[in-house]
Protein backbone atom coordinates (compact mmCIF):
# COMPACT_ATOMS: atom_id res chain seq x y z
CA UNK A 1 0.00 0.00 0.00
CA UNK A 2 1.33 3.44 -0.93
CA UNK A 3 2.22 5.71 1.94
CA UNK A 4 -0.11 8.66 2.50
CA UNK A 5 1.14 11.65 0.56
CA UNK A 6 3.67 9.67 -1.49
CA UNK A 7 4.03 11.54 -4.79
CA UNK A 8 2.80 9.88 -7.95
CA UNK A 9 6.19 10.59 -9.56
CA UNK A 10 7.99 8.51 -6.92
CA UNK A 11 5.58 5.62 -7.41
CA UNK A 12 6.09 5.80 -11.20
CA UNK A 13 9.88 5.75 -10.87
CA UNK A 14 9.74 2.62 -8.71
CA UNK A 15 7.22 0.83 -10.91
CA UNK A 16 9.05 1.72 -14.08
CA UNK A 17 12.38 0.60 -12.64
CA UNK A 18 10.85 -2.78 -11.77
CA UNK A 19 9.33 -3.18 -15.24
CA UNK A 20 12.63 -2.35 -16.92
CA UNK A 21 14.58 -4.76 -14.72
CA UNK A 22 12.17 -7.57 -15.62
CA UNK A 23 12.35 -6.72 -19.33
CA UNK A 24 16.14 -6.49 -19.47
CA UNK A 25 16.49 -9.79 -17.62
CA UNK A 26 13.93 -11.53 -19.84
CA UNK A 27 11.55 -12.25 -16.97
CA UNK A 28 7.78 -12.55 -17.13
CA UNK A 29 5.31 -12.16 -14.29
CA UNK A 30 1.56 -12.55 -14.88
CA UNK A 31 0.84 -9.65 -12.51
CA UNK A 32 3.22 -7.42 -14.45
CA UNK A 33 3.34 -8.73 -18.01
CA UNK A 34 6.64 -7.90 -19.64
CA UNK A 35 8.18 -9.71 -22.57
CA UNK A 36 11.91 -10.23 -22.30
CA UNK A 37 14.01 -10.28 -25.42
CA UNK A 38 17.00 -11.91 -26.97
CA UNK A 39 19.29 -9.31 -25.43
CA UNK A 40 18.24 -10.27 -21.91
CA UNK A 41 21.03 -9.96 -19.39
CA UNK A 42 23.07 -7.43 -21.39
CA UNK A 43 21.75 -4.39 -19.54
CA UNK A 44 21.68 -2.88 -16.07
CA UNK A 45 18.89 -0.63 -14.85
CA UNK A 46 19.61 2.03 -12.25
CA UNK A 47 17.67 4.89 -10.72
CA UNK A 48 18.70 8.37 -9.64
CA UNK A 49 20.91 9.55 -8.14
CA UNK A 50 23.18 7.42 -10.34
CA UNK A 51 24.88 9.64 -12.93
CA UNK A 52 25.72 9.64 -16.57
CA UNK A 53 29.07 11.41 -16.51
CA UNK A 54 30.72 11.92 -19.86
CA UNK A 55 33.10 14.70 -18.79
CA UNK A 56 33.85 17.01 -15.89
CA UNK A 57 31.39 19.48 -17.42
CA UNK A 58 28.55 17.09 -18.25
CA UNK A 59 26.66 15.04 -15.69
CA UNK A 60 23.04 13.93 -15.97
CA UNK A 61 20.86 12.04 -13.53
CA UNK A 62 17.77 10.66 -15.25
CA UNK A 63 15.09 9.20 -13.01
CA UNK A 64 15.85 5.76 -14.49
CA UNK A 65 18.51 4.72 -16.98
CA UNK A 66 19.40 1.55 -18.83
CA UNK A 67 22.96 0.98 -19.95
CA UNK A 68 25.02 -1.86 -21.31
CA UNK A 69 26.66 -3.77 -18.47
CA UNK A 70 30.13 -3.28 -19.91
CA UNK A 71 29.71 0.52 -20.00
CA UNK A 72 29.22 1.01 -16.24
CA UNK A 73 31.93 1.85 -13.75
CA UNK A 74 31.53 1.56 -9.99
CA UNK A 75 30.71 5.27 -9.76
CA UNK A 76 28.83 6.24 -12.91
CA UNK A 77 28.00 5.57 -16.55
CA UNK A 78 30.68 7.24 -18.72
CA UNK A 79 28.84 6.38 -21.97
CA UNK A 80 25.44 7.27 -23.38
CA UNK A 81 22.69 5.09 -21.92
CA UNK A 82 20.60 2.84 -24.13
CA UNK A 83 17.49 4.38 -22.57
CA UNK A 84 16.94 7.42 -20.36
CA UNK A 85 13.61 7.84 -18.54
CA UNK A 86 12.33 11.02 -16.93
CA UNK A 87 9.19 11.23 -14.81
CA UNK A 88 7.66 14.67 -15.08
CA UNK A 89 6.81 16.83 -12.13
CA UNK A 90 5.62 20.45 -12.14
CA UNK A 91 9.12 21.63 -11.21
CA UNK A 92 11.01 19.57 -13.84
CA UNK A 93 8.67 19.26 -16.85
CA UNK A 94 10.08 22.11 -18.96
CA UNK A 95 13.68 21.04 -18.23
CA UNK A 96 12.94 17.36 -18.96
CA UNK A 97 11.07 18.01 -22.22
CA UNK A 98 13.54 20.53 -23.60
CA UNK A 99 17.04 20.78 -22.13
CA UNK A 100 17.52 17.17 -21.06
CA UNK A 101 15.91 15.83 -24.24
CA UNK A 102 18.32 17.93 -26.34
CA UNK A 103 21.35 16.76 -24.34
CA UNK A 104 20.38 13.07 -24.60
CA UNK A 105 19.84 13.55 -28.33
CA UNK A 106 23.29 15.15 -28.71
CA UNK A 107 24.87 12.28 -26.72
CA UNK A 108 23.29 9.68 -29.00
CA UNK A 109 20.99 8.10 -26.41
CA UNK A 110 18.87 5.91 -28.70
CA UNK A 111 15.66 6.05 -26.65
CA UNK A 112 14.26 8.76 -24.39
CA UNK A 113 11.00 8.05 -22.57
CA UNK A 114 9.00 10.60 -20.61
CA UNK A 115 6.30 9.64 -18.12
CA UNK A 116 3.62 12.10 -17.04
CA UNK A 117 2.13 10.65 -13.83
CA UNK A 118 -0.70 13.19 -13.82
CA UNK A 119 -2.26 11.97 -17.08
CA UNK A 120 -0.81 9.16 -16.76
CA UNK A 121 1.02 8.88 -20.09
CA UNK A 122 4.23 7.59 -21.61
CA UNK A 123 5.80 9.47 -24.54
CA UNK A 124 8.56 7.69 -26.46
CA UNK A 125 11.27 9.39 -28.49
CA UNK A 126 13.81 7.53 -30.61
CA UNK A 127 16.74 8.76 -32.64
CA UNK A 128 16.17 8.75 -36.38
CA UNK A 129 18.83 8.04 -38.99
CA UNK A 130 19.98 11.68 -38.79
CA UNK A 131 20.46 11.52 -35.01
CA UNK A 132 17.36 13.55 -34.09
CA UNK A 133 14.59 12.48 -31.75
CA UNK A 134 11.23 11.68 -33.24
CA UNK A 135 8.18 10.92 -31.14
CA UNK A 136 7.36 7.35 -32.12
CA UNK A 137 4.63 6.56 -29.59
CA UNK A 138 2.41 7.90 -26.87
CA UNK A 139 0.25 5.75 -24.63
CA UNK A 140 -2.10 7.15 -22.00
CA UNK A 141 -4.21 5.61 -19.26
CA UNK A 142 -5.08 2.00 -20.10
CA UNK A 143 -3.46 2.07 -23.55
CA UNK A 144 -0.76 -0.51 -24.08
CA UNK A 145 2.69 0.48 -25.29
CA UNK A 146 4.78 -2.35 -26.69
CA UNK A 147 8.34 -1.79 -27.81
CA UNK A 148 11.00 -3.88 -29.44
CA UNK A 149 13.65 -1.19 -29.10
CA UNK A 150 15.85 -0.98 -27.14
CA UNK A 151 14.44 -4.31 -25.89
CA UNK A 152 10.99 -5.90 -25.83
CA UNK A 153 8.74 -4.45 -23.14
CA UNK A 154 5.04 -3.83 -22.53
CA UNK A 155 3.93 -0.82 -20.48
CA UNK A 156 0.44 0.36 -19.47
CA UNK A 157 0.85 3.90 -18.06
CA UNK A 158 -2.03 3.66 -15.60
CA UNK A 159 -0.52 0.52 -14.06
CA UNK A 160 2.63 2.48 -13.16
CA UNK A 161 0.61 4.34 -10.53
CA UNK A 162 -0.44 1.22 -8.64
CA UNK A 163 -3.24 2.09 -6.21
CA UNK A 164 -3.17 5.74 -7.29
CA UNK A 165 -4.10 4.80 -10.87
Amino acid sequence: MAAAGLPAAAICVGAFWCALVRATKGEHDERHPVRGGTEAGRFDVVAAPFSIRLSDQLELQPDVLVGRIEDFTEDDLPAPPVLAVEVLSPSTAIHDLNTKKAVYERLGTASYWVIDPEEPALTVFELDEDGHYQQVAKAAGDEIFEAERPFPIRIVPKELLGRLG
